[in-house]
């Protein structure tokens, strides 16, 4: 998470709730619509190979007073187990670098 959090291009379009986890699962946010993240997905899926996300959902209404003045468009949960533990930190910062500069592309 600090990985992503570090990267401005990432961060500026995900939040994680909580921001800091304390369990192995947490709901992040997506400033774009359920349309784009797919697309996006999609893209840096054909080009890297790697997949970020799955179970993408739409959001329906705010998030919450602590990100009311932020539109998400998108919602998912990541948990965090045995298997995705042990992909390298390189290849999870590969995925989402890239999945934010297909979000940029199509903006």
């Amino acid at each position: 998470m600090e990985l992503l959090r570090a990267n401005t291009r990432i961060s500026s379009a995900l939040q994680f709730d909580p921001a800091i986890p304390e369990t192995n699962i947490v709901h992040g946010y997506l400033v774009v619509s359920y349309d784009e993240c797919m697309a996006a997905l999609e893209s840096v899926e054909e080009s890297t190979g790697v997949r970020v996300l799955s179970r993408v959902r739409s959001c329906s209404e705010n998030v919450g007073d602590k990100y009311s003045e932020i539109c998400f468009g998108c919602q998912f949960e990541w948990t965090m187990g045995e298997a995705n533990s042990l992909i390298k930190d390189e290849l999870i910062l590969l995925g989402w670098s890239t999945f934010a500069k297909s979000l940029s592309a199509g903006a």
